[in-house]
């Protein structure tokens, strides 16, 4: 049996749940290993061909320590004992901070230790300094594979052994979601705008949770019930949809609901809405997928890189634009379900150099 070390940001986030889910799922004969918190592993469990060891205690002090120090974590150098191949998968993943030197060391390591290393589904940046962008094309020349998620990454290097292809979760199965008579239901996904900008003389937050409030007022009186929903409570999410709902007084058309675990009611929920505002990227995804309409608040590139690569022109509100917008149907955006199905088709170009590996191996 083939044995792969997944590497990915193991949150209980729903898009990067969701990511694992699939490659378990599309791989059933490879034997996947992975390290994350057992808080954050019960979605997991089900899957016969995915060992997780847990980060208990003891493994986050001695982690904390040897990243003190400069040294390299235990996953990092457990991982090649346990497997030969490496995947590594992910949206976000090569955003330049303070800590990029030490992340790109970890890699490298990877790269030098394992006979096998693949990466799917991320998109780059934002960086800013070129040695930064030189740094990771050494790394990527040397992979055995690169899969990005928009045209603007993968413009940046474009070599042979890199790839473009639509989101993974574009490709996720819609056959057990319905498309049409959905609910009078509009699903609001949020974020914590504070943690994700460094600009915060604007009262960013406040404003857009402000607008949101206004949003779903207008909402209940149209008649549509509204689900604030956190996909990451690490992340924030959940302490702004509690903060929204406990301005809205006696509001019985709104609920809350917050992903931890239960990927199945997270899609129903959004496969069922008529609508989605989506601050999140994988919930403007999702949204598009399960042909809703969909208004994409883009607190970052990556959404209006996603956006650009489907529509060609601007169909997303910045966080900005949104706080001082008058939201009207125009603002939403729609998938046909032949649309969608292209799209999905195009995300199995995610798996093409992993995939060629794989025929290659006799199970």
């Amino acid at each position: 049996m083939i044995k792969c070390f997944v590497s990915g940001y193991w949150k209980s986030n729903l898009g990067d749940d969701l990511f694992l889910k699939i490659v378990c799922e599309r791989y059933p004969h490879v034997k996947f290993y992975t390290f994350l918190d057992k808080k954050n592993s019960e979605q997991f469990k089900q899957y016969n061909n995915l060992t997780i060891i847990y980060n208990n205690f003891l493994f986050r002090i001695v982690n904390k320590l040897m990243r003190k120090m400069g040294m390299l974590q235990l996953q990092d150098i457990l991982g090649p004992l346990l497997a030969k191949n490496f995947l590594e998968i992910g949206g976000s993943i090569f955003m330049q901070d303070k800590r990029w030197q030490y992340r790109l060391k970890q890699r490298n390591y990877a790269r030098n230790q394992y006979s096998k290393y693949f990466i799917i589904g991320s998109n780059f940046g934002p960086f800013y300094d070129q040695e930064y962008e030189e740094k990771y094309k050494e790394l990527f020349d040397s992979v055995d594979g690169i899969s990005f998620r928009d045209s603007y990454s993968y413009n940046l290097f474009a070599e042979k052994n890199m790839t473009k292809a639509s989101d993974v979760i574009f490709g996720l199965s819609t056959s057990e979601y319905k498309r049409q008579n959905k609910k009078k239901q509009v699903v609001i996904s949020v974020v914590d705008n504070d943690s994700k900008n460094k600009d915060t003389s604007f009262n960013l937050q406040d404003k857009y949770e402000s607008e949101i409030i206004t949003t779903i007022n207008k909402l209940t009186q149209e008649g549509y019930d509204v689900i604030l929903m956190s996909f990451c409570k690490y992340e924030g999410d959940t302490d702004v949809i509690n903060r929204i709902y406990s301005r809205l007084g006696n509001n019985n058309h709104v609920k809350t609901f917050e992903y931890f675990h239960d990927i199945e009611s997270a899609l129903k929920l959004i496969a069922d809405s008529e609508k989605v505002i989506a601050s999140r990227f994988h919930a403007c995804v999702l949204g598009l997928l399960f042909g809703c309409k969909v208004l994409p608040i883009a607190y970052s590139d990556k959404m209006m890189n996603l956006i650009q690569d489907i529509y060609k022109e601007k169909k997303w509100l910045s966080i900005k634009e949104f706080v001082n917008s008058d939201i009207n149907s125009e603002n939403f955006i729609y998938l046909s379900e032949n649309a969608a199905k292209l799209i999905g088709r195009d995300a199995e170009n995610q798996f093409q150099f992993l995939d060629g590996f794989m025929k290659q191996i006799d199970f």
